[in-house]
């Protein structure tokens, strides 16, 4: 597997295994046919966006095609639909941007590769948040409110209202 840390996501290899490639450009290469990598966030349990990626095909003959298929999982554990991009042969890089906002609020996404002579790079995604308890060491505690009751929170969001209903210990 890698983590990026600087992104905070991890890519590990589910089925076959993957390497860094430097043919053109740093990137992940599948080592086999049928190499599954899945992509999560570095903290489990967390959600991501996913935006873009760039994909080629190392083979030289731009006659050669390979797929890279993307299987993603929202956050509440609904499947996504499987999205399919054929990569021509002949090295040429190409940047993949049309995932649509299902790809939003991933909890993971899985990549095959159908040819080891494919490969992945610029990975544009956004960590959105991760499970688990906030750390609230930093907070000051001065200023605070206590709500105590009920408490009625109205959200306005492009001219469509919604209402919150909560209430208090």
């Amino acid at each position: 597997s890698y983590t990026d840390d600087a992104g905070g996501m991890t890519f590990t290899a589910t089925s076959g295994s993957f390497k860094g490639d430097d043919t053109v450009g740093t990137a992940i290469r599948a080592n086999s046919a049928g190499t599954v990598i899945e992509l999560t966030t570095k903290s489990a349990g967390g959600a991501f966006a996913f935006y873009s990626v760039d994909l080629a095909n190392l083979n030289a003959d731009s006659a050669t095609s390979g797929t890279v298929t993307f299987k993603g999982t929202l956050a509440n554990g609904q499947a996504l639909a499987t999205k399919t991009v054929t990569v021509n042969g002949g090295r040429k890089v190409n940047s993949i941007t049309d995932f649509g906002n299902e790809y939003t609020l991933l909890s993971k996404l899985e990549i095959t590769f159908s040819s080891s002579d494919l490969i992945l790079d610029n990975v544009v995604v956004d960590p959105l948040f991760t499970k688990g308890t906030a750390d609230t060491s930093d907070l000051d505690s001065e200023g605070l409110a206590t709500l105590d009751g009920t408490v009625w929170i109205s959200l306005a969001t492009n001219g469509v209202s919604s209402t919150i209903n909560g209430r208090g210990n």
